[in-house]
């Protein structure tokens, strides 16, 4: 895959590659249903992006 930016590979950028999960249980706001399980689906999505094949730490 090519940065469509720098024109160069996921093996040519270089450094890290981070991603930000974010999760939030408890009180919705107004209006909004509360979410039950987000920590829970924030852990399995970070466990999936932290495969080699996603390049992310």
């Amino acid at each position: 895959m090519t940065d469509e930016a720098t024109g160069l590979s996921q093996g040519e950028q270089g450094g890290k590659r981070l991603a930000v999960v974010v999760d939030v249980n408890g009180q919705p706001a107004s209006g909004r249903v509360p979410l039950h399980y987000a920590v829970e689906d924030a852990k399995v999505m970070a466990q999936g992006l932290q495969r080699e094949v996603c390049g992310l730490e």
